[in-house]
């Protein structure tokens, strides 16, 4: 890959892709002179389906996937299906689905989205989905979900502030909730055939103060990367139980309201949002990605070292939110991407094999969706 990006670069004549002034694009943390190497990267990511976009030009052209803008993006993969989640400008919770083909509007029951705070979703199946909705009062709602309808699975705990889900062999439902005057995160196993919370809990963190909880699994184990307000941040690791956290060295990084991690499976490098800008962790080792405050962000693993981070951020000479991509190899962006959109309030990218999935919009912008793959992706990108 470090020999393919100039080529593919000169091959395109960077046309298709809409590109930043330099003084627009967000500063690196260094001038690299090399480009993203992805010459140890074993996994299925420039396979044929990659070789034969190298004849094409960078195309980063999205499809609507609604008529209206949005406040919330909730996205989940399993194998080939992504369903995505969003409180839709019509007054709706709006579910899709992505296979090879878009279904726009699965959802046949009318969920309002007045008062949400959060939202989840997980996929089960091709045709199954977990959703989970927090209103403003802190009331949670989780839904047992065909394509033919949905199941209330009742949940009794006290106000809840966020809803997330994950996979454990079976699905498992993570809150957190404010108990008298802290606040806990706790995750419970489901029982998607009774609709039902099973006995006891899964998951715990021994913190009483926690905002923005992300999990995600390596190996057997679980890594909760969390924080709160004006602290730091903290990593927790285990199979199961009560887990407590370590600080990082993103310790001194401020978080700030609202807080937001991002965190992928089988890395311990992850995302997140402080006061400082987007910053990249392992906990060990870590670096700014942007000194911008960034609206959302998300990433995908291309290699051990090796990712693509998205972000949403405004500049100095305009504060209008865009969105911008970033070839990161050992915490130092090497190339950045113009995905040529603005006011981008929401924003997830995902991939599958030779795949790369992105879906961005907001409450000014209706849902777009950009599927590409790696050398695709590659022909948009400008070096530094």
């Amino acid at each position: 890959m470090k020999n393919l990006l100039p080529t593919l670069l000169l091959a395109s004549g960077l046309t298709g892709c809409v590109f930043a002034e330099l003084s627009d694009l967000p500063p690196a943390i260094a001038t690299p002179n090399n480009e993203v190497d992805m010459s140890d990267d074993t996994s299925p990511d420039v396979g044929t389906a990659d070789m034969e976009d190298m004849e094409t030009e960078c195309n980063l052209n999205p499809v609507e996937l609604t008529s209206g803008g949005f406040n919330h993006l909730e996205v989940d993969q399993l194998g080939d299906t992504i369903f995505y989640a969003i409180t839709s400008a019509s007054g709706d919770i709006k579910v899709g689905r992505i296979t090879e083909e878009v279904d726009h509007d699965i959802l046949d029951e009318s969920y309002p989205t007045t008062n949400v705070r959060d939202m989840a979703i997980l996929a089960l199946s091709e045709d199954r989905f977990l959703l989970g909705v927090v209103r403003n009062l802190g009331a949670i709602e989780v839904y047992n979900c065909t394509l033919n309808g949905c199941v209330d699975i009742p949940v009794d705990n006290n106000p809840v502030e966020a809803v997330d889900f994950y996979r454990d062999g079976i699905p498992i439902l993570a809150l957190t909730y404010r108990d008298t005057q802290t606040v806990r995160y706790t995750a419970y196993p489901i029982n998607v055939e009774s609709n039902a919370l099973n006995e006891g809990v899964a998951l715990s963190l021994a913190d009483l103060d926690v905002a923005g909880a992300e999990i995600s699994t390596i190996g057997t184990q679980k890594r909760v990367v969390y924080g709160a307000p004006l602290f730091g941040f903290k990593v927790a690791q285990g199979s199961m139980g009560e887990l407590d956290g370590t600080e990082c060295t993103l310790a001194d990084r401020r978080a700030t309201t609202p807080y937001i991690a991002r965190s992928l499976d089988d890395t311990t490098t992850f995302l997140a949002r402080t006061t400082d800008g987007l910053m990249m962790s392992d906990c060990s080792v870590s670096a700014e990605i942007t000194p911008r405050y960034p609206v959302d962000f998300d990433y995908i693993q291309l290699s051990s070292n090796q990712f693509f981070v998205v972000w949403s951020v405004g500049t100095p000479n305009d504060p209008v939110p865009v969105l911008r991509g970033a070839y990161v190899d050992n915490m130092e962006p090497q190339s950045f991407v113009d995905f040529g959109a603005s006011r981008v309030a929401n924003v997830r990218i995902l991939r599958n094999g030779n795949g790369i999935h992105a879906l961005f919009g907001g409450p000014d912008l209706t849902l777009r969706y950009v599927k590409t793959n790696v050398i695709a992706l590659a022909r948009c990108a400008q070096t530094l």
